[in-house]
Protein backbone atom coordinates (compact mmCIF):
# COMPACT_ATOMS: atom_id res chain seq x y z
CA UNK A 1 0.00 0.00 0.00
CA UNK A 2 2.73 2.16 0.60
CA UNK A 3 4.68 1.18 -2.36
CA UNK A 4 1.63 2.26 -4.52
CA UNK A 5 1.34 5.34 -2.70
CA UNK A 6 4.97 6.31 -3.10
CA UNK A 7 4.75 5.14 -6.71
CA UNK A 8 1.42 7.60 -7.48
CA UNK A 9 3.44 10.49 -6.13
CA UNK A 10 6.58 10.14 -7.88
CA UNK A 11 4.30 9.66 -11.22
CA UNK A 12 2.47 12.82 -10.15
CA UNK A 13 5.95 14.17 -9.51
CA UNK A 14 7.76 13.50 -13.12
CA UNK A 15 3.91 14.43 -14.41
CA UNK A 16 4.46 18.23 -12.99
CA UNK A 17 8.28 17.98 -13.78
CA UNK A 18 7.93 17.31 -17.69
CA UNK A 19 9.66 18.88 -19.74
CA UNK A 20 6.95 19.97 -22.24
CA UNK A 21 7.53 17.22 -24.66
CA UNK A 22 4.76 14.97 -24.00
CA UNK A 23 6.55 12.82 -21.68
CA UNK A 24 4.76 14.37 -18.41
CA UNK A 25 1.31 13.46 -20.43
CA UNK A 26 1.86 9.70 -20.58
CA UNK A 27 2.95 9.23 -16.76
CA UNK A 28 0.05 11.02 -16.32
CA UNK A 29 -2.21 8.89 -18.15
CA UNK A 30 -0.62 5.94 -16.52
CA UNK A 31 -0.98 7.21 -13.35
CA UNK A 32 -4.63 8.22 -14.07
CA UNK A 33 -5.27 4.62 -15.46
CA UNK A 34 -3.66 3.21 -12.60
CA UNK A 35 -5.60 4.91 -10.22
CA UNK A 36 -8.78 4.03 -11.80
CA UNK A 37 -7.87 -0.01 -10.45
CA UNK A 38 -6.31 0.56 -7.35
CA UNK A 39 -8.94 2.52 -5.33
CA UNK A 40 -10.80 -1.14 -5.13
CA UNK A 41 -7.58 -2.73 -4.18
CA UNK A 42 -6.69 0.52 -1.82
CA UNK A 43 -9.92 0.20 -0.09
CA UNK A 44 -9.59 -3.18 0.18
CA UNK A 45 -6.24 -2.66 1.38
CA UNK A 46 -8.06 -0.85 4.28
CA UNK A 47 -10.32 -2.78 5.22
CA UNK A 48 -7.75 -5.24 5.43
CA UNK A 49 -5.72 -3.27 7.84
CA UNK A 50 -8.68 -2.47 10.04
CA UNK A 51 -9.67 -6.14 10.48
CA UNK A 52 -7.10 -6.72 13.15
CA UNK A 53 -7.99 -2.81 14.66
CA UNK A 54 -11.20 -3.79 14.60
CA UNK A 55 -10.20 -7.91 16.53
CA UNK A 56 -8.67 -5.89 19.15
CA UNK A 57 -11.68 -3.64 19.89
CA UNK A 58 -13.77 -6.32 20.16
CA UNK A 59 -11.52 -8.10 22.47
CA UNK A 60 -11.27 -4.87 24.42
CA UNK A 61 -15.10 -4.18 24.79
CA UNK A 62 -15.32 -8.11 25.73
CA UNK A 63 -12.98 -7.59 28.17
CA UNK A 64 -15.08 -4.41 29.45
CA UNK A 65 -18.08 -6.79 29.61
CA UNK A 66 -16.38 -9.01 31.94
CA UNK A 67 -15.38 -6.57 34.28
CA UNK A 68 -18.51 -5.04 34.27
CA UNK A 69 -19.90 -8.62 35.14
CA UNK A 70 -17.80 -8.96 38.13
CA UNK A 71 -18.07 -5.80 39.33
CA UNK A 72 -21.91 -5.89 39.34
CA UNK A 73 -21.53 -9.32 41.24
CA UNK A 74 -19.43 -7.93 44.00
CA UNK A 75 -21.71 -4.63 44.01
CA UNK A 76 -24.42 -7.25 44.31
CA UNK A 77 -22.56 -9.65 47.09
CA UNK A 78 -21.80 -6.31 48.98
CA UNK A 79 -25.20 -5.00 48.57
CA UNK A 80 -26.39 -8.38 50.20
CA UNK A 81 -24.14 -8.30 52.85
CA UNK A 82 -24.58 -5.31 53.77
CA UNK A 83 -28.56 -6.34 53.94
CA UNK A 84 -27.21 -9.16 56.51
CA UNK A 85 -25.22 -6.67 58.72
CA UNK A 86 -28.12 -5.12 59.31
CA UNK A 87 -30.93 -7.71 59.85
CA UNK A 88 -28.37 -8.66 62.35
CA UNK A 89 -28.45 -5.30 64.10
CA UNK A 90 -32.22 -5.15 64.14
CA UNK A 91 -32.43 -8.31 65.86
CA UNK A 92 -30.23 -7.60 68.28
CA UNK A 93 -31.73 -4.76 69.01
CA UNK A 94 -35.19 -5.86 68.61
CA UNK A 95 -33.95 -8.38 71.47
CA UNK A 96 -32.42 -5.82 73.62
CA UNK A 97 -35.49 -4.03 73.56
CA UNK A 98 -37.87 -6.89 74.61
CA UNK A 99 -35.51 -8.23 77.38
CA UNK A 100 -35.89 -4.42 78.15
CA UNK A 101 -39.50 -4.59 78.68
CA UNK A 102 -39.77 -7.87 80.14
CA UNK A 103 -37.42 -6.20 82.95
CA UNK A 104 -39.41 -3.22 83.20
CA UNK A 105 -42.51 -5.88 82.71
CA UNK A 106 -40.79 -7.77 86.22
CA UNK A 107 -39.99 -4.25 87.82
CA UNK A 108 -43.71 -3.04 87.87
CA UNK A 109 -45.44 -6.61 88.74
CA UNK A 110 -43.16 -6.28 92.02
CA UNK A 111 -44.21 -3.22 92.34
CA UNK A 112 -48.11 -4.02 92.07
CA UNK A 113 -47.10 -7.14 94.56
CA UNK A 114 -45.76 -4.87 97.25
CA UNK A 115 -48.75 -2.35 97.07
CA UNK A 116 -50.99 -5.39 97.08
CA UNK A 117 -48.88 -6.32 99.69
CA UNK A 118 -48.62 -2.80 101.97
CA UNK A 119 -52.22 -2.92 101.61
CA UNK A 120 -53.62 -6.31 102.94
CA UNK A 121 -51.51 -5.20 105.71
CA UNK A 122 -52.88 -1.52 106.26
CA UNK A 123 -55.99 -3.90 105.95
CA UNK A 124 -55.00 -5.70 108.26
CA UNK A 125 -53.81 -3.41 111.03
CA UNK A 126 -57.29 -0.97 110.51
CA UNK A 127 -59.03 -4.52 111.25
CA UNK A 128 -57.22 -5.22 114.27
CA UNK A 129 -57.49 -1.41 115.36
CA UNK A 130 -61.01 -1.51 114.85
CA UNK A 131 -61.62 -4.47 116.50
CA UNK A 132 -59.91 -3.17 119.86
CA UNK A 133 -61.48 -0.22 120.12
CA UNK A 134 -64.81 -1.36 119.58
CA UNK A 135 -66.32 -1.89 123.27
CA UNK A 136 -67.07 -4.84 124.68
CA UNK A 137 -70.32 -5.46 125.38
CA UNK A 138 -70.03 -6.65 128.68
CA UNK A 139 -67.86 -4.32 130.12
CA UNK A 140 -70.17 -0.76 130.30
CA UNK A 141 -72.05 -2.05 133.02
Amino acid sequence: MLRLRDQRLADAKRASEGDGNGEGLRCDASATAQSKETPTKAKHAILASLVPLMESQVEQAQGLQEVLREDILLRRQQHDEMLAVRKREREVEYQEHREQREQEFKFRQAQMEAERQRISLMIAILSQHASASQPKEGSDE
